[in-house]
C-alpha cells in the first residue's frame, strides 16, 4: 500500500496525488490519501493549511479518492526522521530505509520514482511536494482525465470559458497573498513587474491578437499595476473559496504566463492547447535550490530575480 501526505493548496495537492497515483500504477499497488492536515478542528493554530484556510480540494475532481484511516497511517509515523545529532544513527539506518519517504530535494530523483520497498512489494508513506511532471508523465492521460471537475461550469464561468476558447487567450497569474508576509517572503519571494513585462513581450512575439485574462489573489494590486495595450479581462468573480473554478478557467486559456506557483503551474499544464506557449520564472524560490525539473522542456524560461 502507498499512503501520501496531502498538504498545502490545490496545486500542491495535485502534485502529491499525481506522484502517488503514478507509483500506484507502476507497481500495481493501492494508494490512499492522508488528509489529516485539513482537520482544522484538531490542528495546531500555526498549522499552515489552517492558518491560511487552505482546504482539501481533490474530492471535487474525478480522482481516485481513497482516504487513509488513522489506524492505517500511525504505523508509518514512527519512522519519521528525528531532529538532532543524537538521532543520526536512527535516521541513517531506519528512517532512511524508505518506509517513510520524506522528499529531500526539489528536482527529479530516480530513487523516488522507483522506491526499493515498492520494488519488493512492501508499503510506503510519502511526505513531500514532488513538483515535476517527470514523476507522472507516463500516466499523463489518466492525470488529465482525473483532474477534471465533477460539476459543469455555470454562469459567468461558462461565459468566460467561451471568451477564452474564441480568442487567443493568455492566462497571466500573479501570486501575492501570504507570500507578502515577511516570514514567507524570505522563502518564496514574489515575481516582479519586470518579470511580467519580459514574459508578456515573449508571448506577444509569438501570439497574434492576444487577449490577456489576469488571475490573482490580490486583485486591487494587479488592476493598479498591470495595464496592457491589449484586450484584458481581470478574472475576479470567483473568490478564494472557489479556487477550483479559477483553475478550470486557467486550463481553458490557450497560453500562459505563470508565477512561482504550483497553482498556475497546473493552470498551464492542464491546458488542452497543443500549440500552447508558457512562460515561467527562472527563479521559483528565493533560495537557490535545484529546480531544473520544475518546468516541462517546451516552456520558456524568463530570467528574473524574485523580490
Amino acid at each position: 500500500m502507498i499512503i501520501v501526505k496531502i498538504q498545502g493548496g490545490l496545486g500542491n495537492q495535485f502534485f502529491q496525488y499525481a506522484y502517488a497515483r503514478a507509483l500506484s500504477e507502476r507497481y500495481k499497488t493501492p494508494f490512499k490519501l492522508d488528509i489529516r492536515n485539513y482537520d482544522f478542528e484538531n490542528a495546531d493554530d500555526d498549522a499552515p493549511d489552517k492558518k491560511f484556510k487552505r482546504g482539501y480540494g481533490i474530492g471535487r475532481y474525478n480522482t481516485i479518492e481513497n482516504i487513509a484511516t488513522k489506524k492505517e497511517i500511525e504505523p508509518f509515523l514512527k519512522y519519521r526522521k528525528r531532529k538532532g545529532r543524537i538521532w543520526y544513527p536512527y535516521n541513517k539506518l531506519i528512517a532512511n530505509s524508505s518506509i517513510y519517504i520524506e522528499e529531500a530535494q526539489y528536482h527529479y530523483s530516480h530513487s523516488y520514482a522507483h522506491p526499493q520497498r515498492l520494488e519488493k512489494g512492501k508499503s510506503v508513506y510519502l511526505d513531500g511536494f514532488w513538483q515535476t511532471e517527470k514523476y507522472f508523465k507516463d500516466i499523463e492521460t489518466a492525470i488529465r482525465r482525473e483532474f477534471t471537475l465533477k460539476n459543469a461550469p455555470e454562469g459567468k464561468n461558462k461565459e468566460t470559458i467561451k471568451k477564452m476558447e474564441s480568442s487567443e487567450s493568455v492566462c497571466l497569474h500573479v501570486r501575492r497573498g501570504n507570500f507578502l508576509i515577511p516570514e514567507y517572503r524570505k522563502h518564496h519571494g514574489i515575481c516582479s513587474l519586470d518579470y511580467y513585462e519580459k514574459a508578456i513581450a515573449e508571448i506577444v512575439k509569438r501570439v497574434q491578437n492576444p487577449h490577456f485574462f489576469i488571475f490573482s489573489d490580490d486583485h486591487a494590486w494587479v488592476k493598479e499595476n498591470i495595464k496592457l495595450p491589449f484586450p484584458t479581462t481581470y478574472v475576479d468573480h470567483n473568490g478564494s473559496d472557489k479556487d477550483y473554478e479559477d483553475l478550470r478557467l486557467m486550463n481553458s486559456c490557450k497560453h500562459h504566463i505563470i508565477a512561482n506557483s504550483s497553482f498556475s503551474w497546473w493552470g498551464a499544464w492542464l491546458s488542452k492547447n497543443k500549440d500552447q506557449i508558457v512562460a515561467y520564472p527562472s527563479q521559483i524560490f528565493k533560495k537557490k535550490w535545484n529546480l531544473k525539473d520544475f518546468a516541462p522542456e517546451k516552456w520558456i524560461k524568463i530570467e528574473t530575480e524574485l523580490i
